[in-house]
């Protein structure tokens, strides 16, 4: 057998092999059809929407917490620091990135 037509063969099998997997892990990962990847997607997004709802909640309810604080800071520049600084430890980065917060 000519060496030139079995590299050819095992390179077809191998491309056949990669083409099946990936379109099994494609169907696994997204779904079968439109309807369930897009019920996939639609069920990821809500998730991360209430996530981020739930963590400006909190950031707003710490935030509130601090009124005193917020109060003095007209008249305070310390407290104007320490404000900002308070709430600028709150944001993580990735709290940041996922709900659009800054300090």
């Amino acid at each position: 057998m000519n060496p030139f037509r079995r590299v050819i063969r095992w390179g077809l099998v191998a491309a056949a092999v990669v083409a099946i997997g990936g379109w099994a892990l494609q169907r696994m990962r997204i779904g079968a059809t439109d309807a369930d990847a897009v019920r996939r997607i639609e069920t990821e997004l809500r998730g991360r929407v209430a996530r981020s709802t739930d963590t400006l909640g909190q950031l707003a309810a710490r935030v509130a917490a601090q009124r005193e604080t917020i109060r003095a800071v007209p008249r305070d520049t310390a407290a104007a620091s320490r404000q900002f600084d308070s709430l600028d430890a709150s944001l993580s980065d990735e709290v940041s990135v996922r709900t659009g917060s800054s300090v």
